[in-house]
């Protein structure tokens, strides 16, 4: 059975990035008649419409002129959390570039793999940064040395623009990095319809901020105390974050409880399912609607969104417009409502050459529509003939630190090899990969029938 989404189909787009985005909120925002108001506010960065509109335009200028890019040129942004970063997505689509997103957080080795496997031309990073990028056209946002104003001309350019909705879904405009099940990360590209889809099938329920004439509040990184206290300072209405922050913030409870949290209205989840006793417990904590989505990086990233009022706890909410959804078993077969089993996509913010998509994630729709994503596939245990779902032991291994476990050769044993394995691996990953529940020696590591490793 093919569920589809109880709101109105869309109609793609046919048009770029940019001027979706800002030929709508001229035309429907408080931008259009009062541009000089904040966009976004970082720290003490404040960026107007204005200047985000013209500040994007002339960083393509000089892509053009001063860099010499070309069409499809990829542009890597080695960024956290800035207000820069709607500034240089636009600016490279402009340009008729492809932007590149990657973690700032990743080494010099997994930087290298990604920016040859895209082909990178050029990079935007901060100088803390520096160190981990080889040579290119490299451009900073901060510090002494920064040369992301100087890259930016005056002088005019051929702007890049869609005219059709063919060249809406084939034109690549962003390759974002997934994690996939095994091996290096993958790029997958993102077409230019994909974004202003999501845009489009979410304008009614949650619209873009920019488009909305919303002001946009950049955290750096998440910090419990510091987001409550920026949240009483400004008086933030809606917030978007990770399930994990919010697990955090809950468990710093004390913290939420020195600040006035009241003109939140909503807080929106994403990244990992919501559970219903963390969503019930956060409502208390904050005093708002807590609501949940679903989605993942080959759906540009949302496919499920929370209603404001009435969505059930627990749930990932219904499917966007014009979005398809099936849930099969492991024969394929399709399920009906209430029926658990794989949960596949299909629908106009998919990536190029996506025409569907098995997300891998185990759930299932109810009778009213809601969704509910409960498990991994392959991810169940037999105990006695029983199945049981590895979700709730991951939950708890997820609050532990990384370990590993490793099988010495004799010739290698010696006193301190295990910190030896440890200090090797530390130097080589990203600070959230290091193996800060140290490295375990041990005689063997067991391996099931079909030679796979078993989790331990």
């Amino acid at each position: 059975m093919v569920f589809t989404s109880p709101h109105a189909d869309i109609t793609v787009p046919p048009l770029d990035l940019p001027t979706f985005l800002f030929s709508y909120a001229e035309q429907h925002s408080v931008f259009g008649t009062q541009p000089d108001l904040p966009a976004y506010i970082d720290d003490d960065v404040i960026i107007s419409y204005a200047e985000l509109k013209h500040m994007a335009s002339t960083f393509a200028a000089g892509l053009v002129n001063k860099l010499r890019l070309k069409p499809q040129d990829h542009v890597a942004l080695v960024l956290p959390n800035t207000a820069f970063y709607g500034i240089l997505v636009l600016g490279t689509h402009m340009a008729g570039c492809v932007c590149v997103t990657t973690n700032p957080l990743n080494t010099s080795s997994e930087l290298a793999h990604q920016f040859r496997m895209t082909q990178t031309k050029a990079v935007v990073t901060t100088m803390g940064a520096l160190a981990t990028l080889a040579d290119s056209h490299i451009m900073t946002i901060d510090g002494n040395e920064d040369n992301f104003r100087r890259a930016c001309s005056s002088r005019p350019f051929p702007h890049a623009y869609i005219a059709t909705k063919k060249q809406a879904t084939t034109t690549p405009a962003l390759v974002v990095f997934s994690s996939g099940t095994q091996g290096l990360p993958k790029g997958t590209s993102a077409a230019t319809a994909n974004d202003p889809v999501i845009a489009e099938a979410e304008r009614e329920r949650k619209p873009r901020a920019t488009i909305a004439g919303y002001t946009q509040v950049v955290m750096r990184r998440f910090d419990v105390e510091e987001f409550c206290a920026l949240d009483a300072a400004v008086q933030t209405d809606v917030c978007s974050s990770g399930a994990a922050c919010l697990c955090f913030s809950w468990q710093r409870a004390q913290y939420v409880k020195n600040y006035d949290l009241s003109s939140l209205v909503y807080l929106n989840c994403g990244a990992a399912p919501l559970g219903r006793e963390l969503q019930d417990e956060g409502t208390r904590a904050a005093g708002c609607v807590i609501t949940n989505a679903y989605g993942l990086s080959e759906a540009s990233p949302v496919t499920h969104r929370s209603q404001i009022h009435g969505t059930p706890v627990g749930s990932a909410g219904v499917l966007l417009a014009s979005m398809e959804c099936k849930i099969v078993d492991d024969g394929g077969k399709e399920l009906g409502a209430g029926q658990q089993g794989e949960i596949c996509i299909r629908g106009p913010n998919l990536l190029i050459a996506t025409a569907s998509c098995h997300t891998g994630d185990i759930g299932y729709v109810d009778s009213s529509g809601y969704y509910f994503v409960t498990d991994r596939k392959k991810e169940l245990i037999k105990y006695n003939g029983f199945q049981r779902s590895l979700a709730i032991p991951d939950a708890k291994l997820a609050t532990e630190i990384p370990k590993a476990f490793v099988v010495v050769r004799p010739e290698h044993s010696k006193p301190g090899i295990a910190m030896d394995v440890r200090e090797w691996v530390d130097d080589r990953v990203a600070y959230y990969k290091k193996l800060r529940g140290g490295v375990a020696i041990v005689k063997e590591i067991p391996n099931v029938a079909s030679s796979s490793r078993p989790k331990l």
